[in-house]
């Protein structure tokens, strides 16, 4: 049958997600060695830290989803939290890659810890909401599927761009001063380019969307 999502709404709608994929990535999988490294921290803070943005990241999820869901306004259900979640994200990443030379190793823990926690609830206030219209967009299977493959190819291109920016750093003659260079420009493109789902992307209104009532009807029902 003819499809009925437009090649603009696909690309609207998963295309610009590599750039959250980047962030993410380049974050999980190069700062526990920059932060031993060049931050000289033990590997055992940096880990602690890591459980508890992760232990935050398990709380935060559903209660994003569920608050998300609830959401009434006149800028649509979803627009509201990717667009406010652009900034936590972008702040979030710069600060884990430009921590002040001058600050003490006491105060460079709770830098991290704080720049973990606004970023990944940044990331979740992004990522929740925007697999919403993947499935809303569609009444139909097959092009609910055509959405949200193109949404993970794109997340995939971001892994592999994600593993470039970590080689370029490591190889970098000054890693911590290549991370800091690399931190701005990456994390401004990716503000423009996650700003163009929520900006360019129109949300559907159906009576027949289900969303949760609240937090504990939500969790029931999954």
């Amino acid at each position: 049958s003819a499809s009925t999502i437009p090649a603009r709404t696909l690309a609207v709608y998963g295309g610009p997600t590599f750039a959250a994929a980047y962030l993410l990535f380049f974050l999980q999988f190069y700062f526990l060695k920059f932060a031993t490294d060049e931050l000289l921290l033990a590997p055992a803070i940096v880990s602690t830290l890591f459980f508890a943005a992760k232990l935050w990241d398990g709380v935060s999820g559903p209660l994003i989803g569920s608050w998300s869901d609830r959401t009434r306004s006149r800028f649509g259900r979803r627009r509201p939290f990717l667009l406010g979640s652009i900034p936590m994200l972008v702040f979030g990443f710069v600060m884990l890659w430009l921590v002040p030379a001058s600050l003490s190793d006491a105060m460079i823990v709770p830098w991290i810890g704080v720049a973990l926690f606004v970023f990944f609830t940044g990331f979740d206030l992004y990522t929740l909401p925007h697999m919403a219209p993947g499935a809303e967009l569609p009444s139909d299977s097959h092009e609910r599927t055509r959405l949200f493959a193109v949404r993970q190819m794109s997340f995939t291109v971001g892994i592999l761009l994600a593993f470039g920016g970590i080689q370029f750093a490591m190889n970098a003659a000054e890693p911590r001063a290549a991370a800091a260079q690399l931190a701005i420009p990456a994390a401004l493109l990716a503000a423009v380019l996650l700003a163009i789902t929520p900006l360019a992307l129109r949300e559907v209104e159906r009576s027949d969307l289900r969303g949760g009532k609240g937090l504990v009807p939500a969790l029931r029902d999954v």
